[in-house]
């Protein structure tokens, strides 16, 4: 088993808030999405998270759960490509509000932060546009960390 696949099942997905359905219907769709290798496929299966976990910049209480599935994904070495999708839906996460719960991009963002170094070590592998969203996202929860990664880089 997976540890993203572990993270997913420690989550208490009935007690979650959702959008729309629900946390069990949430986790099964993020299952398939970080299971998933083919980027046209995860571009089909993004439309079972948004709506649900995030929309038009509103986040919802199931996505600080998700943000730890999330970064366990990358732990799981996924194909680029695959990657690139976990690395937008995590940015999507932390850059989003809630009006109903202020303090919940903070939490998804501290949460984001145990995985700082994960995110280094992935923006120096990867090139392009690819590590530039991952270097996005690091800039989100640790700009210090972002910069020193950027400077190395060049």
């Amino acid at each position: 088993m997976s540890v993203s696949d572990r993270v997913l099942r420690s989550v208490d997905w009935q007690s979650v808030q959702v959008l729309r359905g629900s946390g069990p219907e949430l986790a099964e769709a993020l299952s398939r999405f970080i299971g998933c290798d083919n980027p046209d496929e995860m571009a089909d299966l993004w439309w079972g998270l948004e709506g649900v976990m995030f929309a038009q910049g509103t986040i919802y209480g199931a996505a600080e759960p998700a943000v730890d599935v999330l970064l366990a994904a990358l732990v799981d070495g996924r194909p680029e490509a695959a990657t690139a999708w976990i690395v937008e839906l995590l940015r999507m996460v932390l850059v989003g509000v809630s009006p109903d719960d202020p303090s919940l991009q903070l939490r998804c963002r501290a949460r984001a932060a145990r995985g700082t170094w994960l995110l280094a070590t992935l923006a120096i592998r990867l090139d392009g546009t690819d590590r530039e969203a991952v270097l996005e996202v690091l800039g989100l929860i640790d700009q210090a960390v972002a910069d020193s990664v950027r400077s190395a880089l060049t």
